[in-house]
């Protein structure tokens, strides 16, 4: 079935197999099924609306609703819904069922959502067991870290995003298992990493990519197992460590100069048409040890999943977004750990059979619900027995399908971030007169200047590590690329004088958008190899200058 996409006027495929699906997972309510009719947006369409529901990086600092403290939030100060900070939203102070009204069968289910999401207090920032570490957020089980996002189990960590299992890691993202990187991506069971990408069990390496099981390499690419090496070539010991000198004097001119020749390095590579590992029938990027999983992309131990993206221990599922160990789910996002049949959910773990709810956990059996926390047959906030909320969702359903809302995620309008607060505008940028255009909000960057003895530009910084001075941690520095200003916090500069680093001259956010901007889109094309000429999917389009290697090709060129 080919469909135009009402957003973008793409068109796009409707499978047999997504029908199934469709039919696999419409719920049942007092004996009738419910069917869920085919989506009306285009793939990337329906993840940039999902997107829209999560802020990951945008924090202020405002105060809680319930006690005047002043907290950070990922919510801004002047919002209209109250929000609380953690311990408060968690306690027995408040209960989410006073908010809650009857359904009117005269007005559109969105619109009377959208009122409750309004009144219902809201928690400041996404996480769970965190210690002694305020400023993180959609994180769980993270100790001693300071601006570090979707990110869990780690320590004395900072400017991070999608780390688990690490310590020590600076300004990295999609990392596991390592510790004191710094600048890394894509990377795994690194020690001592600098400037690495796509590289696993290494330590002690600078500006590699696609190296494997190296030490003591600088400017390699696609190594496997070698040590004391130099764009490549082999050294002994002695030698190495009379060149190492000049890489790592903690000098921004010595950095500027190796990595415009890493940014050579890297595309004259033999790249992998994918990366993936332990798959089977699986089509995406950055998969592993899952089966029939399709566009997919960083997703691991997974099964019979489509459209899904960071997703981990995923079962039947659809069109989703940072799930974990979730079953027969469509259209969610951050649900995790633990979402069973839950459709069209924001935020939520440990629940089972949710519908159109909104940051609802430890709960079963409601539909439009926002807040509730171990609750069970709820509409609208509003508590019914079992049969109640059998014969009302019924009624609610045929309404939504009236005003053809049935089957369609949350409008992005509904949304309690500005569009440019949220990952959507990461991985689908607009600008602020396309998003007003579209009804959607944006918010302006504040200018405002924190508290310090003085701003430097970053052009004006000292060029060595060694010629910072102590008073840094007292300035403001002044983002060379994007003119926002940050602070350097006592723990960043340790790191930096410990591994000979210069002091960064862009701001964390910019530092994070352009390792980013390393990755290939979340998008599959179809191109031939550059050695055997096989037809093959791949993330890097046709007409993109790379040499791009099918897997056979790929492993017999590095192995």
């Amino acid at each position: 079935m080919q469909k135009t996409c009402l957003q973008c006027s793409i068109g796009f495929e409707i499978t047999p197999e997504d029908l199934v699906f469709l039919e696999k997972l419409s719920p049942v309510f007092n004996g009738k099924k419910e069917l869920i009719p085919p989506p009306k947006l285009c793939p990337d369409c329906r993840q940039q609306r999902r997107l829209a529901f999560r802020n990951e990086r945008t924090l202020y600092k405002r105060k809680c609703d319930a006690t005047g403290k002043e907290i950070i939030s990922m919510y801004a100060p002047e919002t209209k819904f109250p929000v609380y900070e953690q311990k408060e939203w968690w306690g027995d102070g408040w209960d989410p069922l006073s908010y809650g009204k009857p359904f009117d069968e005269s007005r559109p289910f969105f619109g009377q959502i959208a009122e409750l999401m309004d009144r219902v207090p809201r928690r400041n920032l996404a996480y769970f067991q965190n210690e002694n570490s305020e400023y993180t957020n959609v994180c769980g089980y993270n100790k001693n870290c300071y601006l570090l996002f979707s990110s869990d189990y780690n320590e004395d960590c900072c400017f991070v995003s999608s780390l688990q299992k690490c310590t020590d890691c600076f300004d990295c993202s999609v990392g596991i298992g390592s510790r004191r990187c710094y600048q890394c991506l894509n990377f795994q069971q690194c020690d001592t990493c600098r400037y690495c990408i796509d590289c696993e069990n290494c330590s002690s390496c600078a500006w590699c990519y696609d190296c494997t099981g190296c030490h003591d390499c600088i400017l390699c690419s696609q190594l496997r197992g070698k040590s004391y090496c130099i764009e490549n070539i082999q050294y002994s010991p002695e030698e190495f460590k009379a060149k190492l000198r000049q890489f790592l004097q903690g000098d921004e001119v010595v950095v500027l100069a190796a990595q415009a020749k890493f940014a050579g390095l890297r595309q004259k590579a033999h790249h992998r048409a994918v990366h993936s590992r332990q798959c089977e029938g699986c089509e995406g990027d950055y998969i592993s040890m899952s089966r029939n999983v399709t566009q997919a992309f960083n997703t691991q131990d997974s099964q019979d999943c489509r459209f899904i993206c960071d997703g981990v221990g995923c079962r039947d599922c659809q069109d989703c977004n940072e799930t974990g160990f979730c079953e027969l789910s469509y259209e969610a996002v951050e649900i995790f750990p633990k979402g069973y049949n839950d459709l069209f959910c924001v935020f939520g773990a440990e629940t089972t059979s949710l519908v159109y709810c909104d940051h609802c956990y430890n709960s079963c059996h409601l539909f439009g619900c926002v807040g509730l926390k171990r609750n069970e047959f709820c509409i609208l906030n509003k508590q019914y027995t079992e049969a109640e909320y059998e014969r009302l969702v019924l009624r609610i359903i045929q309404k939504m399908r009236a005003d053809e809302e049935w089957g369609e995620f949350f409008p992005v309008m509904l949304s309690r971030f500005m569009y440019n607060e949220t990952v959507a505008n990461e991985y689908f940028p607009l600008r602020k007169e396309e998003a007003l255009r579209r009804g959607w909000k944006w918010r302006e960057a504040s200018d405002e200047l924190p508290n310090v003895q003085k701003v430097i530009d970053g052009k004006h910084l000292p060029d060595s590590i060694d010629a910072v001075p102590d008073d840094i941690l007292q300035w403001a520095i002044r983002c060379e690329v994007t003119a926002r200003p940050f602070r350097i916090i006592r723990k960043e500069l340790d790191f930096y004088r410990e591994m000979k680093l210069p002091v960064p001259r862009i701001h964390p956010d910019e530092r994070h958008r352009q390792r980013m901007a390393l990755r290939n889109p979340r998008k599959i094309w179809k191109r031939c190899c550059f050695k055997c000429g096989i037809t093959m999917e791949s993330t890097y389009a046709p007409e993109r200058p790379e040499i791009v290697y099918c897997e056979s090709c790929y492993l017999k060129e590095v192995y």
